[in-house]
């Protein structure tokens, strides 16, 4: 899963690292057949203000817990019936990827 950021509310700032971290996680999930779920994505989704899915910065809410355990939920509908969780993976080599300048963050 990629965690959530306040900054994924609303189309708020999500800091180049976060995304770098994201792409990553994707990547290197269709490389080799496992499902990420998008947490930043699910907060999205979810169209409520960020005060209700964060007690802070850091921290999700009840209620973006919630949200968060509902992604994970449709995630694994499909094992939890008895189908394979796993994707066919694409394979392939591992990419290089450059990390954000501090002054980028």
């Amino acid at each position: 899963m990629s965690y959530p950021t306040t900054g994924d509310i609303a189309f708020g700032h999500v800091p180049k690292v976060v995304r770098l971290y994201r792409e990553v996680l994707r990547d290197t999930g269709a490389r080799h057949g496992i499902a990420v779920i998008d947490g930043g994505r699910a907060f999205a989704d979810a169209d409520r203000p960020a005060e209700e899915l964060w007690t802070d910065s850091m921290r999700p809410s009840p209620l973006g817990h919630l949200v968060l355990g509902k992604a994970v939920a449709r995630a694994l509908r499909r094992w939890v019936r008895g189908a394979s969780v796993m994707i066919t993976g694409e394979g392939g080599e591992r990419p290089t990827y450059a990390e954000p300048r501090s002054a980028d963050l």
